[in-house]
């Protein structure tokens, strides 16, 4: 018994070590887009214990659109997930398409800071790209 405890521990343990930043990202809202009308991408960052420093959130290029990044309050989220639990912070871009057609983003990385064992951790996540 002693070395099944032991064991779930370790494996337990292990989940929350293997803990990494990530990125998510999503298009708010659906149907056809037309030019000119506003799309927002939603873009959440998750890192295991917590912030040391906030996601400096860059600008980026997409061909034929314009892209800012809004002066909105960002959005704390927490999430567990295998157990292990995530603090979190959502921005969102504003995207206006210039022309008709398919549109795809790129991936963007991400600088941050966050704790590992008390200790403040410099990372840099990948939003995935997105069409």
């Amino acid at each position: 018994m002693m070395r099944f405890t032991l064991s779930l521990w370790l494996l337990l343990s292990g989940n929350a070590l293997a803990a990494e930043p990530f990125a998510r990202a999503a298009i708010e809202g659906s149907g056809e887009i037309v030019p000119g009308q506003q799309v927002r991408l939603t873009v959440d960052v998750f890192v295991p214990n917590f912030f040391t420093s906030p996601p400096q959130f860059p600008l980026f290029d997409v061909p034929n659109a314009m892209v800012t990044l809004p002066e909105e309050r960002s959005v704390n989220l927490t999430q567990t997930i295998d157990g292990v639990q995530y603090s979190g912070i959502r921005r969102s871009y504003a995207i206006v398409p210039e022309a008709s057609g398919p549109y795809s983003l790129p991936d963007i990385p991400i600088e941050l800071g966050y704790g590992v064992d008390g200790k403040p951790t410099k990372a840099t996540v990948t939003m995935p790209g997105i069409s």
